[in-house]
């Protein structure tokens, strides 16, 4: 478990490193579908810092789309895994949108706590989570 964190936790730095000042990666050309790929905090991924992708479905600004991600937190000897999946929605024009979104997410720990009154079970778990926001994409 300790190998795969040090593996993503490279591959995190190193994504965040190709991140123009951690900004969205965003690009519209004709007919290509829109791709973003962004680090998060919090979230969907269960309170962790994530590395998402986001994509819709048509080659549009707004409109269907789902973001996937993997997410990761350690703390002394606790170490979080998570995976988010939301299938979302995006209203608006040009780069000022509204996101509605929801979907599973998969969370690993190796060890049983309690955060905020929620208390969390050693192994895997699913949970549920929805978000509404504001998004701004440059165009």
């Amino acid at each position: 478990m300790e190998r795969f964190v040090r593996i993503f936790l490279a591959f995190l730095i190193i994504s965040a490193g190709s991140l123009p000042e951690g900004k969205a990666i965003a690009q519209e050309i004709g007919n290509v579908r829109r791709q973003q790929v962004f680090i998060e905090g919090g979230g969907p991924g269960g309170g962790v810092i994530s590395l998402n992708y986001d994509t819709r479905f048509l080659p549009k600004q707004n409109g269907w789309g789902i973001r996937a991600g993997a997410g990761f937190w350690t703390e002394d000897t606790q170490r979080i895994v998570s995976v988010p999946v939301q299938l979302n929605y995006l209203v608006g024009k040009r780069q000022h949108l509204f996101e509605v979104g929801g979907g599973p997410t998969f969370y690993y720990t190796n060890i049983a706590a309690s955060y905020w009154d929620i208390d969390s079970n050693e192994g895997l778990s699913l949970f549920g989570s929805f978000s509404l926001g504001y998004r701004y994409q440059p165009l």
